[in-house]
C-alpha cells in the first residue's frame, strides 16, 4: 500500500512538472491525468492534447523498486505504447518517465529503442528534493487527488529547494516533449490498419478450471475418485472417507446423504470439464508440487510447529541459536519437529506465518521486508537476493552459505523479538493456519508456474482431433527483433497449429485488468516482424490469426481489449 501510494505521489509531481512544461516548450493543448482518449482501452497516467481523444503526448509514470516486478511492468507499458499509436488517430510522442528504475537485465535497452523518450527521474541531482517530499507524505491524510496537488503546492511555497526540483524536472520534460522517433511510424500504420478490420468476440464467461483443478490436486487420488463417482449423485461421499484438512479447507459440506463438494471452484471445474478431463489434467501435474501439497493435506502439523517455537521461544529470538535450529531443520526437517513427513525448513516457514498472522495483512512479511532485516538485498542486477536464495534453502534444495546463514538468522530472530511476544503465540494458534492454506495454496500451489491446465488440456484436444501442433515453445515478437534481444528477454510461448498461433491464461480477481494489457502487448509484438537487412515491418510469415484460451474472471471488456 505505501509503494502505491508513493505512486500516486509521483505522478503528482508529474503533473506539476508537466503543466510546467507545456508552458515553457510552448505547447498547446492540457494536461489530462488519468483521462482516457476514446479509442483506448488503457487510462494513460497523462496526456496532452486539445482533446481530450486526440492527444499529441502521451506519458507513462513508472516507479520500479523490484527487478522481478519490471518484466509485468515492460509488458503492460508496451501494451500502452502499441495501443495509443495503433488506436488513436494520431501517433504521439510518447514519454517513459521512471521516478525509480531497477530494471531487469535486458529490458532497459529495449525500452531505449522504443519509446520517443526514456527519462530517468532518479539520476537527477535535483531528484533527492522530489523523493524525500514523496517519502515524508506516504503516511499523509491527503488521500484525493486534489488534496495531494494542494498539499504539494503548499510545500513548494514553504520550501524553496522542492520548488527548484519540480521546476528543474519541468525544464528536462519540455525538451523531452519535444522529441519524436520516427523509425516505427511504418509498424504504427499497419497496426491501425489491423485494428481497424471487423472482429467477432465471444462472450466473456467466469470459469475456475486452474483454481478448481488446483484444489483437486489437493485430495489423494482415491478421495478423489470418490468424489468423481458422486458428484451431481444423489448420495454424496460417506462422511467417514473425507480427511480432516478437507473440512479445514472448506472443500466439503455434511448432509443427510454424505459429503457433497462445497467449493464453488472445484464445481466449476467439475462442470465444465468432466470427471475423466479432470483427472487426466490431474495426472500431468509435476511432482514437485508435492512439498505444498503435503502441509495442506496434514494442517495438523501446524499446531506441533507453533508448539514447537512457543517452546523454544527464547531460541528463536536469539540468532546464533536460530542459526543452528536452521541448519537441524535443513538436514532433518522430521527429526527437528518429531512430525513425520516433514521436508521443508519448517521453522522459518512458521515464523513468517507467525509474523504474517500477528500483523493481519497478507503482505505482512515477505522476501522483500526479510532482505531488508537481514541484509540480503542486493544482487548484480539490484533484485533482492532473498530473492534467489531463501526458496531454495526453505525447500531443502541448497544450504546458504554461511555469511547468509548467519545474516539470515540475525534479521529474522531480531524482527520476530520484536513483533511477536511469547504471549502472542497462544493467541495465533488458530489464525495461523488460514496463513499456512493461503501461502501453500494460494501463494505456491495453484499459481505454480509449471501447472499448466489449460495447455494440458488444449493438448489433449487437438490429439483427441488428430490435429497436428508444434508444441509449446517462446515466440520473439517485433520487439526483440528490432531491439537486437535474441530470446533473451521479451518472448511468449505458444502452440502452433497450422497458421493459428494460441496462447493461454488464468487470471482471478482484479488481475485480468493487468492480464489484459500484458496479452494485448504480447500479441502485438508476435503479430508482426522486423526486417534488420531492409529496415522494414511486416505481418508475421506463417501466421494468419492469434488465438488466446482463457481461464477466470475475464469481462467483455476485458476481451474487447484483445481485438487487435
Amino acid at each position: 500500500m505505501a509503494n502505491e501510494t508513493r505512486g500516486i505521489l509521483y505522478e503528482t509531481i508529474a503533473g506539476v512538472a508537466l503543466r510546467q512544461a507545456v508552458q515553457l516548450a510552448g505547447i498547446a493543448g492540457t494536461v489530462r491525468w488519468n483521462e482516457k482518449p476514446e479509442n483506448m482501452s488503457i487510462v494513460p497516467d497523462f496526456t496532452i492534447g486539445l482533446t481530450k481523444d486526440e492527444p499529441t503526448h502521451v506519458v507513462l509514470v513508472t516507479a520500479s523498486g523490484s527487478a522481478k516486478e519490471t518484466d509485468k511492468k515492460f509488458w503492460r507499458n508496451l501494451g500502452e505504447l502499441q495501443e495509443v499509436n495503433a488506436q488513436l488517430p494520431i501517433s504521439p510522442v510518447v514519454i517513459n518517465l521512471y521516478f525509480k528504475s531497477i530494471v531487469k537485465h535486458g529490458l532497459d535497452l529495449v525500452s531505449q529503442q522504443l519509446y520517443d523518450v526514456i527519462f530517468h527521474v532518479e539520476t537527477k541531482p535535483y531528484y533527492s528534493h522530489l523523493e524525500t517530499w514523496a517519502k515524508d507524505n506516504v503516511e499523509s491524510d491527503a488521500k484525493t487527488r486534489e488534496a495531494r496537488q494542494a498539499m504539494l503546492a503548499r510545500d513548494m511555497n514553504a520550501d524553496p529547494a522542492l520548488a527548484g526540483a519540480v521546476a528543474s524536472l519541468a525544464q528536462d520534460l519540455a525538451q523531452a516533449l519535444q522529441q519524436r522517433k520516427t523509425e516505427l511510424d511504418p509498424l504504427w500504420a499497419l497496426m491501425r490498419i489491423d485494428f481497424a478490420k471487423p472482429h467477432n468476440l465471444p462472450k466473456a464467461k467466469n470459469t475456475s478450471v486452474r483454481r478448481g483443478l488446483g484444489k483437486l490436486l489437493v485430495l489423494e487420488p482415491q478421495l478423489r475418485q470418490l468424489v468423481y463417482a458422486g458428484y451431481n449423485k444423489p448420495v454424496g461421499v460417506h462422511v467417514d472417507n473425507i480427511p480432516q484438512c478437507a473440512w479445514d479447507l472448506g472443500f466439503f459440506k455434511k448432509s443427510l446423504v454424505g459429503a457433497k463438494v462445497a467449493d464453488k471452484e472445484i464445481e466449476g471445474a467439475l462442470d465444465l470439464l468432466g470427471a475423466a478431463a479432470c483427472e487426466t489434467v490431474l495426472q500431468k501435474a509435476p511432482q514437485s508440487m508435492g512439498i505444498w501439497i503435503n502441509p495442506l493435506r496434514d494442517l495438523s502439523r501446524v499446531d506441533a510447529h507453533v508448539e514447537f517455537v512457543h517452546h523454544h521461544y527464547d531460541e528463536v529470538t536469539d540468532s546464533s541459536s536460530l542459526e543452528q535450529l536452521l541448519v537441524q531443520c535443513f538436514n532433518d526437517p522430521a527429526g527437528l519437529s518429531g512430525v513425520p513427513g516433514d521436508e521443508k525448513v519448517w521453522i522459518y516457514e512458521i515464523m513468517v506465518s507467525l509474523l504474517k498472522a500477528k500483523s493481519g495483512r497478507l503482505q505482512g512479511y515477505g522476501l522483500a521486508q526479510l532482505a531488508e532485516d537481514t541484509g540480503l538485498s542486493e544482487v548484480g542486477v539490484g533484485a533482492p537476493l532473498a530473492r534467489f536464495i531463501i526458496p531454495k534453502f526453505v525447500q531443502c534444495e541448497t544450504l546458504l552459505k554461511p555469511e547468509h546463514l548467519r545474516m539470515l538468522a540475525v534479521g529474522l530472530a531480531k524482527r520476530f523479538a520484536q513483533n511477536v511476544s511469547h504471549s502472542d503465540i497462544d493467541k495465533l494458534r488458530t489464525k495461523v493456519e488460514q496463513w499456512v492454506i493461503k501461502e501453500n495454496l494460494e501463494d505456491r500451489l495453484i499459481p505454480y508456474r509449471n501447472f499448466e491446465p489449460l495447455l494440458w488440456l488444449l493438448e489433449a484436444e487437438l490429439t483427441k482431433q488428430g490435429k497436428p501442433y508444434s508444441p509449446k515453445v517462446p515466440y520473439t515478437g517485433w520487439v526483440n527483433e528490432y531491439a537486437g534481444t535474441g530470446r533473451n528477454s521479451a518472448t511468449t510461448p505458444f502452440i502452433k497449429v497450422g497458421n493459428t498461433l494460441i496462447h493461454w491464461k488464468s487470471a482471478h480477481a482484479s488481475h485480468p485488468n493487468d492480464k489484459t494489457k500484458e496479452l494485448s502487448a504480447r500479441a502485438r509484438s508476435v503479430r508482426y516482424q522486423y526486417h534488420p537487412a531492409t529496415k522494414t515491418f511486416t505481418p508475421r510469415a506463417g501466421v494468419t490469426q492469434l488465438a488466446l484460451i482463457v481461464d477466470g474472471d475475464w469481462s467483455d471488456r476485458h476481451l474487447q481489449t484483445g481485438r487487435i
